[in-house]
């Protein structure tokens, strides 16, 4: 697309995939490729960072509206103070992208 627009700019017209196959420049190809690949990866990098931070921000105002919350005391005096460990919430990742 950056290509397009330069020779676009230039007033050379629109040539597209034609003029990166030809001799003057197929050595772009490998460039176009590899920032192509670097753009994709720092978008879905984002994306995850991005989930990640939401999930943090998620659990740390389930936990802060936890604590505000009085426990009240059991009504059985056998009832444990604690839930068992198989019962507690374990932490996860961030969700998977859609």
């Amino acid at each position: 697309m950056f290509e397009s627009y330069l020779h676009w700019r230039a007033g050379i017209g629109f040539h597209g995939l034609s003029c990166l196959v030809g001799p003057v420049h197929r050595n772009a190809i490998p460039i176009l490729g590899a920032l192509a690949l670097a753009a994709a990866a720092l978008a879905e990098a984002g994306s995850h960072l991005l989930a990640w931070m939401r999930a943090v921000v998620r659990e740390l105002l389930r936990q802060r509206l936890e604590a505000q919350v009085p426990e009240t005391t059991p009504s059985f005096p056998e009832a444990p103070a604690s839930r068992p460990a198989y019962l507690r919430p374990r932490p996860r990742g961030p969700p998977l992208p859609a």
